[in-house]
């Protein structure tokens, strides 16, 4: 008869839902017999876990890992070689720390852990023996080839050299020759700087005059070395905050070797001792990082040689370079404002460059779009977040053929240092006037009155540019006395007098130091360690700041003479350089010579 499918009820199982079964139920017989075929099943897997017991370890084989421990050794020393030699020596040749380190790290490291792998043991042992000496091997290999004789590994001098020393490592940490003297590391520069460099070296003796010079041009502060080359001898100057200082000249015979190993190392000729050169080098001294140039050129009596440092940004904001409070607000609220025009202003080498860096800086050119235009044959330091625009006054090109292109991005700001013609000083002006913007310019100038008419006599609109300026500066750099050797001394009532200071304000005024008279018992100190002797270190800024009135408008528009600025500047509050500078004087921070000297510039 045919079975069918049942649905059992919940009462056959309380509690929970039935499932689905057949008619048929399973007995207590049935599961008796799957419990013994359950049984029978598992029986042996039950019997054999019974059985199994764990052994007694030492499983690896300690004598075929001793064997395998020299090259482990052997790979740490090569490790250690080629860091310690690539950190040396290794950007000079072109063959940095950080790419062949890694190299000879893991190279080794994935191939010794890939030998564990091969069953057979010789074999193991022949792939920890290539990982282990393969790399260091092409590393000393592609070295060699690239230094000097005296200097290379692993050859037969080398080796012998190493076998007498008891096994010290010898060449490789001794002091090389051309790391002798000074502690300056020059640094190659672009594709062909270390064989330059190399190229330098080639000459130990000369290459350690150029060290020492530019370890010399650092520990004095000096921006630039001069090197006026004669017959019989070379004449030589330093330029230390601005004044030149001649030194001892030297005899031609050391000038020439030392030129020839600095015009290596620039990647100039040597030969060439007529023509203009110009190069440039990187060095490091004392943990420090700098940057320089050397120009030469051939004169009548022989050649002119400059070399100059870059110490980078000495000043950052417009208080780091001596702008006072007052003045700083009046600056600032002008580059800082919506709309009009700064004009910035100093000596050619009397802090132009440094304003107009501060100038840049101190600006909000993180909230609104600044566009530069600039010379491409001049160099500014960089600022960031200001968008550069080279022309090439060189080749006949002016800012304003590229203003209106410039235009179509909707710059808010507009800069131009030095600008080269008076149509783009009214293509600024009309940004200005019309647009309602914001633009800085810069001009050589003693003076703000100058500089103003120094903008008129580029030709630009008198009545556009009058609307447009709202602010002038102008700065003259004047060196700081130096802390630790300036000298106090008590002002007559009549020098009191001369420098408008009211009797009693100040008891001293200082100077620099004076050694004693020579038929004076006193013996004259050693030369100051900070300021080597010279009296001055550092320099600070006298600034004339102009805010523009109507009144100083109408003379600009008018009658732009240079008195009648002066005047109506004065009446607008301006005060002049000697004023700032005679409150430096009052305060100590520099002396009376210096005002002086820098006022008569």
């Amino acid at each position: 008869m045919r079975q069918r499918l049942t649905t059992p009820s919940a009462a056959d199982h309380p509690g929970r839902l039935a499932p689905w079964r057949t008619a048929r139920s399973t007995g207590p017989s049935q599961l008796a017999t799957i419990a013994a075929t359950a049984a029978v099943i598992l029986q042996p897997a039950i019997l054999h876990a019974q059985e199994f017991q764990r052994g007694d370890g030492f499983y690896v084989s300690w004598w075929k890992v001793l064997i395998l421990l020299p090259f482990v050794w052997i790979w740490v020393k090569g490790c250690d070689f080629v860091n310690t030699d690539s950190q040396r020596i290794g950007d000079d040749i072109a063959m940095p720390q950080d790419v062949w380190t890694p190299i000879v790290v893991f190279t080794f490291m994935v191939l010794f852990f890939v030998s564990l792998l091969i069953p057979n043991f010789i074999g193991c042992v022949a792939v920890c023996a290539v990982a282990s000496l393969a790399p260091v091997l092409t590393y000393v290999f592609m070295r060699n080839a690239k230094v000097n004789p005296e200097i290379r590994v692993l050859t037969p001098k080398h080796i012998s050299e190493w076998l007498k020393g008891g096994g010290k490592r010898g060449v490789v940490e001794r002091t090389l020759p051309h790391e002798q003297g000074a502690p300056v590391e020059f640094q190659p520069i672009g594709a062909g700087g270390g064989e330059q460099l190399i190229r330098a070296r080639g000459n130990v003796p000369s290459y350690l005059l150029v060290k020492q010079l530019v370890a010399d041009l650092i520990d004095r502060a000096a921006d630039r070395a001069m090197f006026d080359y004669s017959a019989e001898q070379v004449e030589v100057r330093f330029d230390v905050d601005g004044v030149w200082h001649p030194l001892e000249p030297r005899d031609r015979e050391s000038g020439d070797a030392l030129l020839e190993s600095f015009k290596l190392l620039c990647g100039a000729d040597p030969k060439d001792r007529r023509g203009r050169q110009h190069g440039e080098f990187k060095c490091k001294y004392k943990k420090e990082k700098y940057s320089g140039s050397l120009t030469s050129q051939g004169t009548k009596t022989g050649e002119r040689v400059l070399v100059a440092i870059d110490y980078g940004d000495k000043f950052n904001t417009l208080e780091e370079i001596g702008m006072r409070e007052k003045l700083r607000e009046v600056a600032s609220k002008h580059i800082r404002g919506s709309a009009g025009m700064v004009l910035i202003s100093a000596m050619p080498t009397g802090g132009l460059s440094t304003l107009w860096t501060v100038t840049m800086k101190s600006t909000d050119r993180f909230t609104r779009d600044f566009v530069c235009l600039i010379d491409k044959g001049k160099k500014e330091p960089a600022v960031e977040n200001l968008a550069v625009h080279e022309y090439d006054l060189a080749a006949g090109q002016t800012p304003d053929q590229l203003i209106p292109q410039i235009l179509l991005r909707e710059p808010e700001v507009l800069v131009a240092p030095e600008p080269p013609n008076g149509e783009t000083v009214r293509m600024l002006c009309h940004q200005v006037n019309q647009e309602h913007q914001l633009s800085i310019i810069s001009v050589r100038a003693k003076e703000v009155s100058e500089a103003l008419l120094r903008v008129l006599l580029l030709k630009a609109p008198p009545v556009d540019f009058a609307k447009a300026i709202k602010c002038v500066i102008n700065v003259r750099l004047v060196r700081k006395l130096c802390k630790d050797c300036k000298m106090a001394y008590e002002p007559s009532p009549q020098d009191l007098q001369r420098l408008g200071i009211p009797p009693g304000r100040v008891q001293y005024l200082y100077t620099e130091y004076q050694p004693p008279p020579p038929d004076s018992d006193q013996k004259p100190l050693p030369p100051c360690e900070t300021c080597g002797g010279i009296g001055y270190r550092g320099r600070t800024g006298l600034f004339e700041v102009l805010e523009v009135n109507d009144a100083v408008r109408q003379v600009l528009a008018k009658q732009p003479k240079l008195e009648l600025l002066r005047q109506a500047a004065r009446q607008a509050g301006c005060r002049t350089l000697q004023e700032e500078g005679i409150l430096l004087v009052a305060k100590g921070e520099t002396s009376l010579n210096e005002l002086r000297r820098v006022l008569r510039g």
